[in-house]
C-alpha cells in the first residue's frame, strides 16, 4: 500500500471525469460532498434486472457497475462554479485484468487467492490522494503482489501524465 498526493488536481479531474483513461475500472463506492451529500454504492442491485439479464452483466466477474457506467452521474454532480468541499472514489481491478496483471507479472499468487485490487481517491477541498491496496482470500506474509500493484497504479498515472509525490 502507498500513498500518493496528486499534484496537479484538475489535470486529474479532467482524466477522471471526462476521459475514458478510467472507464475500464470498477466502481466500489463514492460518496461526494458538494451541498448535499452524494453516496454511490457500485454493486449492481440483483432485484432490479431479471436473473438472466443480471448474470449477463455480472458473469464471473464482481457484481460491480464499470466506471464508465457512472462517470457521467458523479460529472453532474461534480460539475459547476464550485469544487467539491471532499469527495472519496474507490476502484477495484476487474477479475478479467486480475488475471492479465498476475500473469503478466509473473505473480505467484492465484486468482482465486486475491480478493481484489484497489486504488482510493480522496479529495479533502484543496488536496487530492491516491491510495493503493491489495485484499487476499487467504493469510499471506509474501507482500510482493502489493509492491507489484503499487508500481502498476504509479506506472498508470506516469501513462496518463498525472504527477505524483509521495507525502511525508
Amino acid at each position: 500500500m502507498i500513498h500518493l498526493k496528486i499534484l496537479e488536481v484538475r489535470n486529474f479531474m479532467e482524466k477522471l471525469l471526462l476521459e475514458h483513461s478510467f472507464d475500464n475500472f470498477l466502481l466500489l463506492e463514492a460518496s461526494i460532498h458538494t451541498g448535499n451529500l452524494f453516496f454511490i454504492d457500485g454493486h449492481r442491485n440483483p432485484d432490479f434486472y431479471t436473473k438472466e439479464e443480471y448474470e449477463s452483466l455480472t458473469g464471473t466477474e464482481y457484481a460491480l457497475t464499470p466506471w464508465k457506467q457512472l462517470r457521467h452521474f458523479c460529472y453532474e454532480i461534480i460539475k459547476g462554479t464550485k469544487t467539491p468541499s471532499q469527495f472519496k472514489i474507490t476502484f477495484q481491478l476487474s477479475k478479467k485484468d486480475t488475471a492479465v496483471f498476475l500473469k503478466q507479472t509473473e505473480s505467484s499468487f492465484l486468482l482465486e487467492e486475491i480478493e481484489g485490487l484497489f486504488f482510493h481517491l480522496k479529495y479533502d477541498g484543496s488536496s487530492l490522494s491516491c491510495i493503493t491496496g491489495t485484499s487476499y482470500r487467504i493469510f499471506s506474509l509474501d507482500k510482493s503482489l502489493d509492491r507489484l500493484w503499487d508500481q502498476k497504479v504509479q506506472s498508470l498515472l506516469n501513462l496518463l501524465e498525472i504527477s505524483f509525490d509521495f507525502p511525508s
